[in-house]
C-alpha cells in the first residue's frame, strides 16, 4: 500500500489533506489511520509528502530503523536500488526523530556524522546497508 500510495502521491513536495483523504480511501485504507497520521504530525490542509510519508511509515515499522528502511526502499528514483541522497535522509531522519520525541540530539549528530563519511565513496547516497551495520550508532 505505501508504494501504491507513493506512486500517487509522491510527484509532490506539497500535499492537499483533501486530495489525499480520497486516495487514501482510493486504496482502501482506513480512514481512522489517516487521522492518527495527521494529528501525529500536526498537520493542517498542506502536508510536507515525505514527512507524512515517513510517518506512514513509521506507523508500519514501529521504530525510526524500520522506517527509514521502508522510505529509502520507496522513496528511491532508481529501480531495484533502496537508495536516497544523504541529504534527503538526514532531513527526513531529522522529522521522524523530532515527531518520535525520545531520541537526543547527540545520538542524531553521531549518526548523521557517521553516515556522512560513509556515504562520501557512494555519491552522496545512503542505503539500509549503511546504518544496518553494527558499526552505525543506533538511530534510536
Amino acid at each position: 500500500m505505501l508504494s501504491h500510495l507513493h506512486r500517487m502521491m509522491g510527484g509532490h513536495d506539497i500535499v492537499q489533506f483533501a486530495e489525499l483523504e480520497v486516495k487514501w480511501r482510493n486504496v482502501g485504507l482506513c480512514k481512522q489511520q489517516l487521522h492518527d497520521l495527521i494529528t501525529l504530525g500536526n498537520y493542517t490542509t498542506q502536508i510536507i509528502w515525505k514527512h507524512f510519508f515517513a510517518n506512514c511509515c513509521l506507523a508500519v515499522a514501529e521504530n525510526i530503523t524500520g522506517a527509514m528502511t521502508l522510505v529509502c526502499q520507496h522513496l528511491t528514483t532508481i529501480h531495484g536500488i533502496s537508495q536516497i541522497t544523504f541529504d534527503e535522509f538526514s532531513v527526513i531522519y531529522r522529522h521522524l526523530v523530532s515527531t518520535v520525541g525520545t531520541v537526543s540530539e547527540q545520538t542524531v549528530d553521531s549518526v548523521l556524522d557517521y553516515l556522512s563519511n560513509n556515504v562520501r565513496g557512494q555519491n552522496g547516497m545512503i542505503h539500509p546497508g549503511n546504518f544496518l551495520t553494527a558499526s552505525c550508532p543506533t538511530l534510536e
